[in-house]
């Protein structure tokens, strides 16, 4: 093998490791975000929201995968293996510049959803208290802080306070003791000078936290993809044509692919 096959397939072993950690590092923010949502979606109702992260997270988990077929392809010199691992990762660059658009379009879509559900929340009595385990979720108070309980005159929960250390909400049990902690709480008042930030503005800055870090990554990986597939084709080739042809075993640099 010459010292250009050499250099490509350690790039291509790089760029693969490479690729490996950052689709699981797109898995596990994925994951996050939808758990996220869903605790949201329990009482606000933003399942429309979820689609472009659920299948986001699909294919990073697909990537995660096709990365050792990459691997099998290199270490075994098999073309038809490199061959196929370059194919997939063309599809599923596509399919993923598809839907980073559509993350990027939600992000702004999400401000006017959210606020909206958070407000109908806010305003129908029988959601009260599901708002209230939004409210403790992400440490807030009302859509827009305290001035939404004046507005609407309503005397400001405990849980828009630091008043009461509340457990972390992971399951619907989580959810059954906090409610019965602000039903039974009968300490101190809680005013508008101690109470947190809107819910809006909290739930907003959380998601787009998670928004702008999964996008970023995507197109680190995407570009990293396009790499390793012109790597993954260019040795396909190599191999193809080694197999053809009797080598001497010579190590001498062959002229660059490029």
């Amino acid at each position: 093998m010459g010292c250009t096959e050499v250099v490509v397939k350690y790039i291509f072993f790089l760029i693969n490791f490479c690729i490996i950690v950052a689709g699981v590092i797109i898995i596990i923010l994925g994951t996050i975000f939808i758990s996220l949502s869903k605790s949201i979606g329990d009482f606000l109702d933003i399942d429309d929201i979820l689609h472009d992260w659920i299948l986001i997270t699909a294919i990073g988990c697909i990537i995660f995968s096709i990365a050792f077929l990459g691997f099998s392809g290199s270490t075994g010199e098999q073309p038809f293996l490199l061959r196929t691992y370059g194919v997939m990762l063309l599809l599923i660059t596509a399919v993923k510049i598809y839907i980073v658009v559509g993350i990027y379009r939600d992000m702004f879509d999400t401000e006017s959803v959210l606020e909206n559900r958070l407000y109908d929340a806010f305003e129908d009595p029988y959601q009260r208290k599901g708002f209230f385990i939004v409210e403790v979720f992400f440490q807030c108070c009302g859509p827009n802080g305290a001035a939404s309980y004046k507005a609407a005159q309503l005397p400001i929960p405990p849980n828009c306070c630091p008043l009461i250390e509340f457990p972390p909400i992971r399951n619907m049990d989580d959810i059954h003791i906090v409610s019965k902690m602000i039903a039974n709480y009968n300490g101190t008042q809680c005013t508008s000078a101690e109470a947190f930030e809107g819910c809006k503005t909290a739930a907003l800055d959380t998601m787009f936290i998670y928004y702008l870090v999964t996008i970023c990554m995507a197109f680190s990986v995407m570009m990293l993809e396009l790499v390793a597939m012109f790597s993954a084709f260019y040795l396909a080739k190599h191999y193809k044509n080694s197999k053809k042809e009797s080598t001497s075993g010579s190590t001498t640099c062959l002229q660059p692919w490029f």
